[in-house]
């Protein structure tokens, strides 16, 4: 299907799928930590994956790392798309395009190109959109894998205070990093499909800081 848009449309549709795909990968890795500490398990194994589960949190740390990595990359190629001025009939194609063919944490995505209030850089998510629940459902499994936890005995136990502090630090850091990223794509690329005047995201995108907040 992708034969029908030009090079830079090309290149917004392609991004997605890289970003998806690192994003995927990250909730997979995340959900087979918990699993194996809910279980009694001391590795993480699925196909291309063979990892201690004490040191399976350094594969959330590095998808974490791909994921601000390729999004820069993707809202990039979707801000550069949008100075083509080609409109909002293509940039609508385009998003119609990336919520079909993408991975789960695109796919079915709902618009979310205005913000919850006029000069606002808040942009709300609905919960009539299949893509926020598997946003937040994956925050919530990384949280769990970056804990110090296990199961034993039928009862949940967590490690000593002081690592317990270190990982949830990280936790928090590693979500936030994630959220900010995923939100500074998805309103860019939401964007796409409006008037260039109501494209407040493209216009003040070096100097603003833009964020999704939860909610209806």
């Amino acid at each position: 299907m992708t034969a029908a848009f030009g090079t830079k449309e090309r290149h917004v549709i392609r991004s997605a799928k890289h970003v998806g795909t690192v994003l995927v990968f990250g909730a997979t890795v995340a959900a087979l930590i918990v699993a194996a500490r809910v279980l009694g398990g001391d590795e993480v194994k699925a196909p291309g994956i063979d990892v201690p589960l004490k040191h399976a949190w350094v594969l959330l740390v590095l998808a974490s790392v791909a994921h601000v990595f390729l999004g820069f990359f993707f809202y990039q190629s979707i801000h550069g798309l949008w100075r083509e001025h080609l409109g909002p009939v293509v940039g609508q194609r385009v998003f119609d395009e990336i919520m079909i063919e993408s991975t789960l944490f695109l796919r079915g995505m709902l618009p979310r190109s205005q913000p919850v209030r006029p000069g606002s850089h808040y942009y709300r998510m609905s919960w009539a959109d299949p893509s926020t629940w598997v946003a937040h459902l994956a925050l919530l499994v990384m949280i769990a894998a970056l804990l110090p936890w296990h199961v034993e005995h039928g009862k949940l136990l967590f490690a000593d205070t002081s690592m317990l502090v270190r990982f949830a630090v990280l936790a928090l850091f590693i979500g936030l990093i994630n959220w900010r990223m995923g939100a500074a794509w998805s309103i860019g690329l939401s964007q796409l499909t409006v008037p260039e005047d109501e494209a407040f995201w493209h216009h003040k995108k070096r100097n603003s800081i833009w964020w999704i907040e939860s909610g209806v």
